[in-house]
């Protein structure tokens, strides 16, 4: 039987929540570097905008994609 797991708003199709938890799980290792490759561009002083917006970015996705990871867990 085919199973569809649900992951921020994108129905996937032969999935297993396992297979999502863990390309989740892979998405915010990539986001968390991302975010740690931002931080060390920023300069101490006069951070310009363009930076603190693409952090606060990826901040915003990390924050959702561990909220999914919890909701995805408690639905164990």
């Amino acid at each position: 039987m085919d199973q569809t797991v649900h992951t921020r708003g994108y129905r996937q199709r032969g999935k297993t929540m396992s297979d999502s938890v863990e390309d989740l799980r892979k998405r915010l290792n990539e986001i968390e570097k991302k975010i740690r490759e931002v931080e060390a561009r920023m300069p101490a002083h006069s951070v310009k905008p363009p930076i603190m917006h693409e952090l606060f970015e990826l901040e915003d996705e990390r924050d959702s994609i561990l909220a999914e990871l919890k909701k995805l867990k408690s639905a164990e």
